[in-house]
This record gives structure tokens, sequence and C-alpha cells, in this order.
């Protein structure tokens, strides 16, 4: 028999919790031959604490804190929010979800860190099908599980519907959806986004495709502008608009050539129409912008009509 045991740092492999990990041992022999093992797999899971789990066909909850009926609790709250979700989106099921709940965001984010990464209150990996989140036991914890459970959730599923291409998704439609999809919406969201307007501070849409700000004033903008602009595009186009839109991102297009193709207008000019008719104080020379080019057009034209009308009323009068 041969033993062998390695020991590497996980924190330097950038390796997240929860990942399955595939691992094979390559044994060179002295004459030059060499053997490959058949290969293993095994969970990497944060065995610092002691998980409790359940679930059915779709979910599987893992937590911490509470008894089995919390358990039951946050399983049927995920299962309804998958539910919601395909009738308001018309995405697909997932295959199946891993949902680990943190007693605390400081337990979570320690995780987190092991893998390389920090994140704030919550994480879902598509590709391995799993939610990370930070709730406690209690009222306040069941209030923020309504609201992340559905959000990452929304992730999920688009990577089920995108595929590879689910990360050429534009980051304001991709967290646009989500945050709408929040069972308690954020009320920082509405007063961020009535403040921008009032001060003329909006982000503009079209850099929030590649990623979200990293102040925490700006990135609560862009999460609540991304739900509200997204918001728009289902009120005015429907879902099947947006189906259109991730069809086109599916393909690979850009972010702005998406909009382009599917809208039959650039970026710009559809945050513009967004913001003259969903916020309160709208700029009309912002809204009024990419139609300069026409408005020009138009007065010039007048003008000539104009001098000519002139011209024609003085050789009348002669």
């Amino acid at each position: 028999m041969i033993l062998a045991e390695v020991t590497e740092d996980v924190q330097s492999l950038g390796i997240e919790p929860f990942t399955t990990i595939t691992y094979w041992w390559q044994i060179d022999f002295a004459d030059g031959d060499n053997y490959l093992t058949d290969p293993a797999f095994f969970v990497y899971e944060d065995n610092r604490f002691d998980w409790q789990s359940l679930g059915d066909t779709n979910i599987t909850v893992h937590w911490i804190e509470g008894d089995m009926t919390r358990g039951q609790d946050i399983l049927n709250l995920a299962n309804d929010s998958i539910t919601r979700i395909q009738h308001d989106l018309a995405l697909p099921a997932p295959d199946h979800v891993n949902l680990y709940i943190y007693p605390t965001v400081g337990q979570l984010q320690s995780s987190m860190r092991m893998g390389g990464a920090t994140w704030i209150g919550g994480h879902s990996h598509p590709e391995l099908g799993a939610v990370l989140l930070a709730a406690s036991n209690g009222a306040e914890g069941q209030i923020s599980l309504e609201r992340d459970i559905p959000h990452e959730l929304v992730h999920i599923l688009l990577y089920k519907r995108m595929g590879d291409q689910y990360h050429n998704l534009p980051t304001w439609l991709n967290e646009g959806l989500a945050t709408l999809q929040e069972g308690v919406p954020n009320p920082v969201y509405i007063f961020e986004l009535d403040r921008a307007s009032r001060e003329n501070a909006l982000l503009s849409m079209h850099s929030l495709c590649a990623s979200f700000p990293i102040s925490e004033e700006d990135a609560l903008l862009a999460y609540a502008q991304s739900a509200s602009f997204t918001q728009y595009l289902l009120d005015i186009y429907g879902v099947g608009g947006v189906a259109l839109l991730l069809d086109a991102y599916q393909e690979g297009t850009s972010c702005a050539g998406g909009v382009q193709r599917v809208y039959q207008r650039p970026i710009s000019q559809l945050q513009s129409e967004w913001r003259w008719t969903t916020l309160s104080n709208p700029n009309l020379l912002d809204f009024a912008q990419p139609l300069l080019p026409w408005l020009l057009l138009g007065l010039s034209v007048i003008g000539v009509f104009g001098i000519v009308f002139l011209l024609s009323r003085r050789q009348h009068k002669g």
C-alpha cells in the first residue's frame, strides 16, 4: 500500500468554499514508466461549522443556527422565489441549488476570504449552483432572506438560461433583474435615485455595462438605477422585449450593441427616455440631447422657408 499526503493553501489557489474539487495521483517509477489513478472528487466545505441540511428536488438548504422549522421556512421561501422568478421573467428552472446561510456577515466574509475573495452580504456562484448568504435567526434575519434569496436566485436562473454567455450580460441588466425580484424593496434605493435625479448626478447606463462602482454610495445608486431602468424596459417592451435582449447577449453582442439591436436606439437615448418618463425631476436638455441634430436640421429648414416666404411677400408688394 502506498500512502501520500499533500497540503495546499486554498487561499493561494483561489478556491471558493463549496467548490467540487477533482484530483488524481501520478506515480513516476524509476524505470521511466508512470501510472495515473482514476479521478476522485470531494466538496471543499466550510467545515468550521456544524451544518444542518434540508432539501428537495430543486434546492438543498444548509444552515447553522435554528431548528428544522427554520430550515423548512428557508426552503419554502426559496421554492416560492423560483416559481415567482419563472413567472415574471420566463426563466428556466435550475438543475439544483445549494443554499448556505451563515448567522453573521463576519462569518460569511471569513469563509470567502479563505478562497481569496471578499463579499459584503451575499454571493451566488452560478457555475456551481451555490448561494452563500448571511442572516441571523430571527425577524430581522427573515427580512434579509426575503430580500437576498430571490436576488441571488435570479443570477442562478440567468446562468441556466445564458450558459457560457452569462458573463456577457451587462451588469446593469443582471443586477437590475435580480434587484427587482427582492421580496422586501430597499428604501435606500428610492432615496438615492431621487437624490441623484434632483442633483443631476445619475450614472451613465453605459458605465454600468461591465461593473458597478466601488464606493458604497455610488454602488447603491447603481443598483437603484439599474432596477428602475430595467423596470422601465419591462413596462414599455414587456418580458418578450427583455427576452430578446437576453438572446442578443447570449449570441455575444456587446452591451451597447444589444440595446441598439433590440430597441433600435442607442443606450444613451433610451436612458434619456427612461429619465423623462420615470423620474420626478427630468432634465429637458438631457432628454432632448439625442434629438438635437434633428432639431437643428428642422430649425434650418424652417429658417430657409421663412426667408423664401419673406422675399416672396416683398416681391408681391412690389
